[in-house]
């Protein structure tokens, strides 16, 4: 997911975001632990323009929103059952 979002970044924003979130994912990828891939990838702004830019039209930003409410609930169900520790 994150590499196809660096293939959107490369496509439609400038040179340097596309360099920023590909050495982000590079870094991330590497790292040890890959626990906290998401978190960090989140708090790299050019993904998070990525995504934006992806939900041109309503229906697709309907989707999105619903999608990641469904997740949020998801992820905080199992992080209150001890499941998941974020």
């Amino acid at each position: 997911m994150l590499g196809a979002l660096v293939v959107v970044l490369v496509q439609r924003w400038p040179a340097s975001y596309s360099a920023y979130a590909a050495a982000s994912l590079l870094l991330g990828l590497t790292a040890s632990n890959l626990d906290s891939l998401e978190r960090y990838s989140l708090s790299t702004f050019p993904f998070l323009l990525a995504v934006a830019g992806l939900c041109d039209r309503e229906a697709v930003e309907r989707t999105v929103v619903t999608l990641s409410a469904a997740g949020l609930v998801g992820a905080s169900v199992l992080a209150f059952s001890g499941v998941l520790v974020p």
